[in-house]
């Protein structure tokens, strides 16, 4: 059972000598919410700078007063301590300075020095907003950077020229300003554009872990991709969603612009209007949005004086698999292929045999509604919302359906065909198939009457001269 309390573990570092100085989002947050003081015990995250102490004196004070720790990290140590009241470990760790030995992100050499000062520690960090620090002996602001000015006005400005030693910083700026509502400073969307030729050197799960927290964290989430566009690494990270640019699309039903606006318009919908709070789910749909119209970048042409993208659903369907593989999201490209490829059934004419047979395609079909309903509102200045009421529709027929996910399941299956005296064989695929199709439709409901069927068709197979 954990006894220690926050209070206990700040007494123990001072007792030895060490000055703890919280640092990261956890004071960033503070200056955003207009606090005087942080909110520890709403914080996910609670990153502790020790001034003052090695690592082996840190340990020997914890041990001191009793505390259990685990010490992680690749480059350098961190403890994690388990403190009475937090739902996570605290981290604590030793004051650091860091320098790049290469181009990757894990190229760097970190050296911990627990005599600099705190505006030496604080240079390291990406962005003035987050080189704050408080010190929590003294109930003391440190903002050698100016970051609490920046905090409070969502400016995404870079804390000194270690910003370009991290390829992995400016996915970093542009996911602040989607996260923050922010504006990126002109001087660091210059460093980040000099950045560019770093981008293929960042691994495929770092730029994963930034689109992610993107899009479940970002509020204005067209952002994230305005700036990578801006300081040209949207069409090397992401070319996929940079081919959507100045692809055209009928202003009758388009009136918002090309399809890269139409998506950035259908992300922000969702993520101010129809986020669910399951992070899963979440992204799965986001995701889904994002890639919903790919196949348009290949599709679209002139038809008769109008623009046409036909085929576009089926079309984008390999092109996101290949977006996704490519970041490793093997899993989630098989969750969203069924609702890029079926995103206009729900504003079309359905009929109770057309959602049975949907089901079959689509194990998640309140996922596609909510990306049926992006999709329609990413419109503007068209009402978002006068398409739902379709949408809502065809929702609630297949939840009166009371379809299992996946569809609906087989009213017979190879072990009643057995049963009837046939032999396994590939005549049982086409038997159970012509079943479950009728099943689809609504021509047999029961199992009595799938059987029925079933047996009909094996008699057939049994007695071909009666129907020679």
């Amino acid at each position: 059972m954990i006894t220690t309390t926050f209070n206990d573990l700040i007494n123990a570092i001072s007792d030895a000598g060490g000055v703890p100085v919280l640092v990261g989002g956890g004071v960033r947050d503070m200056i955003m919410k207009g606090l005087s003081e942080p909110d520890l015990e709403s914080s996910q995250d609670v990153d502790i700078e020790v001034f003052g102490l090695t690592l082996p004196r840190l340990q020997d004070a914890l041990s001191s007063k009793f505390f259990r720790w685990d010490e992680v990290g690749e480059h350098f140590s961190v403890l994690k301590v388990n403190v009475l009241g937090f739902d996570n470990p605290v981290d604590l760790s030793i004051p650091r300075f860091e320098a790049s030995t290469g181009d990757g992100h894990k190229e760097f050499s970190v050296m911990a020095d627990p005599d600099l000062t705190f505006e030496e520690a604080a240079r390291r960090r990406d962005f003035t907003m987050n080189s704050l620090g408080f010190n929590l002996l003294t109930g003391t602001l440190l903002d050698p950077y100016n970051g609490a000015r920046d905090a409070k006005a969502g400016y995404i400005r870079h804390t000194s020229d270690a910003f370009s030693e991290d390829p992995l910083r400016p996915l970093r700026a542009a996911r602040f300003a989607a996260r923050f509502l922010g504006m990126i400073d002109p001087g660091t969307l210059g460093i980040c554009g000099a950045m560019s030729d770093m981008a293929t050197s960042l691994p495929s799960e770092r730029v994963w872990m930034e689109l992610e927290k993107a899009l479940l964290e970002g509020y204005q989430l067209s952002s994230f991709f305005y700036y990578l566009e801006i300081m040209g690494w949207l069409e090397i990270l992401f070319p996929e969603i940079a081919a959507l640019r100045g692809v055209e699309q009928d202003p009758e039903w388009h009136p918002e612009g090309d399809v890269l606006i139409h998506t950035m318009c259908a992300l922000n919908y969702w993520a101010e209007n129809l986020r669910t709070g399951n992070k899963e789910d979440d992204l799965i749909v986001a995701i889904a949005i994002l890639c919903h119209d790919f196949g348009k970048a290949t599709t679209t042409q002139f038809i008769d004086g109008r623009v046409r993208a036909r085929g576009h659903e089926e079309a984008g369907v390999d092109i996101a698999r290949s977006f996704l593989h490519r970041l490793r999201q093997y899993e989630l490209a098989n969750d969203v292929a069924p609702l890029i490829a079926n995103h206009l059934a729900p504003v079309r004419p359905f009929t109770k045999k057309g959602i049975r047979r949907l089901s079959t395609k689509v194990r998640r079909m309140d996922l596609l509604c909510l990306v049926s309903k992006a999709d329609t509102a990413g419109r503007p200045p068209l009402d978002p919302t006068g398409s739902f009421p379709a949408i809502d529709e065809f929702e609630q027929a297949w939840r009166d359906l009371d379809i299992p996910v996946g569809g609906p399941k087989p009213l017979v299956g190879g072990d009643y065909l057995i049963s009837l005296g046939l032999k396994p064989g590939p005549i049982f695929k086409t038997i159970l198939a012509e079943v479950y199709s009728a099943q689809l439709d609504g021509v047999i409901e029961t199992e009595t009457q799938a059987q029925g069927m079933a047996k009909d068709y094996v008699y057939t197979l049994s007695h071909p001269e009666d129907y020679a």
